[in-house]
């Protein structure tokens, strides 16, 4: 099975920030991404692998932030 997914959100602050020598209202936009794979080895055995995106884009840069990651999990269930 696969599954995609994309999330976006807005998110602003009500009290100004003074950082870096800029005072405004932060004000930040996130972006994510995920793309996975499960592959059922047996009925109790799942195998999933993946990528995962996060993005932070802030209008004060300190608090920018980016993340790709990759990942591989094996489940079992009694």
């Amino acid at each position: 099975a696969a599954s995609v997914t994309a999330t976006y959100v807005h998110d602003g602050y009500s009290e100004e920030l003074t950082l870096d020598g800029k005072t405004a209202k932060r004000s930040e936009n996130y972006y994510r991404g995920d793309l996975a794979l499960e592959y059922a080895i047996k009925d109790w055995l799942n195998l999933e692998a993946g990528y995962a995106y996060r993005d932070r884009d802030s209008n004060f840069e300190t608090y920018d932030y980016r993340c790709h990651a990759l990942f591989l999990q094996l489940s079992i269930a009694f």
